[in-house]
């Protein structure tokens, strides 16, 4: 049985407090073992990784001969991935660790320290770089989660030598500039503020707070209530001393790059910066077992906003693609059932957070009929359960034709392999896979096995 903890949030006269929601079907298709967490091993070797393509399907087999991997003399390694198909290059340098390694006090901490890094250095003001950027149509630009971090550019060919400089020399030399460090902090005490005004978003906000009490992500990437006003600019240049730090530090570039010229130049800015060591990637699981969470929201306005979080399979699991096969068809069965025959909620479903410690969360929006949710969404987890989903709606009777899972199981794997296709449209989207196959898998091709 896979454990969840409920947050409702909702203006008192709508709140109704229950806690036996759960996901039965989901639990009875794959394993979650309890203990379950990803840890840092060495990248796979060129012997390991040449079995790998023996084995491995089309996709996979069509896309490896695209990368090429080169290592600095510290030990940074750099991830090639060839694309001749358009001019654009992107180039992630990404820190392990992310959020997670910030104390919860100080949380937000990596996300201020890595935005300045983009708002100027000793030899480019920020009016320069923003001037730059205008000018070639390009991008700097920095993104913290919970388990690493990264400061990006994404540019045209043509533009590459002038911006990579700006690019190295903002990691470099950040120019740390008071007035740019306030700018930042404002930005993020207003997201704060806009994300704790709105009922869905505090809502969850309370339930990741609360899963991972005492725990590294409790340490929000986005920061936390007053956090944001414990940072200051000395905590922001010690973190960034904490950074420059090789064995935390890899480089991943996507397009049609001239690979030896791009190690030149990464091994003259970045070669020099010093190994430190790090700690393996290992946080312990989400506690998503314990009594409902409330707490009424002005905003709230007579409906509630509920979210139901419980553990789901790490992304490199064997079981990760069919629980979110199966999440998918439940997804569709709480729509058609919740939202569309009973009208209890405006909107439904499943959202699944794959990380060091993967969480789910059914998320259930302006519910309006509090009391009758539970036995809708038994009625969906029943209908699954019991190997049906819905077909279509005969317009006559109203009433759901069902179709049995085996029918359906050709489109939900198709939705799902046309999903992942839609994360790797464009060379930034290539980059953020391959930083997480890395930052998860130790290995920069494992996205190219989903869709085999």
């Amino acid at each position: 049985m896979i454990q969840k903890r409920f947050f409702a949030r909702a203006i008192p006269l709508v709140a109704t407090v229950f806690a036996a929601l759960s996901l039965e079907t989901l639990a009875g298709c794959v394993s979650a073992p309890k203990d379950a967490v990803a840890a840092a091993v060495q990248e796979p070797s060129v012997s390991q990784k040449a079995a790998t393509v023996v084995k491995d399907g089309p996709f996979y087999t069509e896309n490896i001969g695209d990368f090429e991997y080169r290592t600095l003399s510290n030990g940074v390694r750099l991830y090639v991935k060839r694309n001749a198909g358009n001019r654009v290059l992107n180039l992630k340098i990404v820190f392990r660790g992310g959020a997670s390694a910030v104390p919860a006090s100080k949380a937000g901490l990596e996300r201020v320290t890595l935005a300045l890094l983009c708002r100027g250095s000793e030899s480019y003001p920020y009016e320069k770089v923003l001037d730059a950027q205008y000018r070639s149509s390009s991008s700097l630009s920095a993104s913290s989660e919970y388990d690493y971090s990264a400061y990006e550019l994404n540019c045209i060919d043509t533009y590459l030598d002038g911006l990579l400089d700006i690019y190295l020399d903002g990691l470099l030399h950040p120019a740390f500039d008071p007035a740019r460090f306030k700018d930042v902090q404002n930005e993020l005490a207003q997201t704060m503020e806009a994300r704790m005004g709105d009922p869905d978003q505090r809502a969850r906000f309370l339930g990741t707070q609360t899963i991972f009490s005492g725990h590294p992500y409790a340490s929000d990437p986005l920061g936390i209530p007053g956090s944001m006003d414990s940072i200051s600019l000395e905590d922001v240049k010690a973190h960034y001393a904490s950074l420059l730090n090789a064995d935390r530090m890899f480089v991943v570039a996507v397009g049609n790059y001239d690979v030896d010229s791009l190690v030149a130049k990464l091994e003259s800015a970045l070669g020099g910066i010093p190994r430190r060591g790090r700690s393996p990637l290992a946080p312990p699981p989400a506690e998503t077992s314990g009594p409902v969470v409330m707490e009424a929201h002005p905003a709230s306005e007579g409906v509630a906003y509920i979210q139901g979080y419980f553990r789901i399979p790490a992304r490199t699991d064997k079981d990760f693609v069919p629980f979110a096969i199966a999440a998918d068809m439940l997804d569709d069965l709480f729509f058609n059932i919740i939202r569309e025959k009973y009208g209890a909620c405006y909107s439904v479903g499943n959202l699944l957070r794959p990380a060091a410690a993967s969480y789910g969360i059914l998320w259930i929006y302006k519910a309006s009929d509090i009391e009758g949710i539970k036995r809708y969404e038994k009625e969906a987890e029943d209908m699954l359960t019991a190997g049906n989903l819905i077909r279509s709606k005969d317009t006559s009777t109203g009433q759901y034709i069902l179709a049995p899972i085996a029918d359906r199981l050709p489109a939900y794997r198709n939705k799902y392999i046309n999903s992942v296709f839609a994360n790797q449209k464009t060379n930034a989207d290539i980059a953020a896979q391959i930083a997480r196959s890395v930052v998860y898998a130790n290995d920069p091709t494992d996205y190219l096995r989903t869709p085999d």
